[in-house]
């Protein structure tokens, strides 16, 4: 559960693993499509996990843990779903930011 959620956070803060000095080299005319297209990949991948993650608890209904009978199984899956759903979220939070960026190195770049 800490690894999906924390990812999650991690994504809100921009904590997570990227590769902001790629961007920055690409020339001016290139850097906003490559970042929408890098957005559009993450975002991409979060909604398939959360997909079949949901496909998972679907499978699981009924099954309980052995050490906790009274625990469904699909309550300790539904991080999959869930953790998707909120690096999404954390990602379309920080778009504008990202976007800003790319536009404002492109200007700079333009300056100089």
């Amino acid at each position: 559960w800490l690894t999906y959620y924390g990812a999650s956070l991690a994504g809100l803060k921009r904590a997570h693993i990227g590769v902001p000095g790629l961007i920055a080299v690409v020339p001016p005319l290139f850097r906003v499509p490559l970042v929408l297209l890098a957005e559009a990949v993450v975002i991409g991948f979060f909604l398939i996990l959360a997909w079949y993650g949901y496909i998972v608890l679907v499978v699981l209904e009924g099954d309980t843990l052995i050490s906790l009978p009274w625990i469904s199984t699909q309550v300790t899956q539904s991080v999959i779903p869930i953790g998707a759903v909120l690096f999404i979220i954390a990602e379309l939070l920080n778009m504008p930011q990202i976007m800003r960026e790319a536009i404002t190195r492109e200007e700079m770049m333009r300056h100089e």
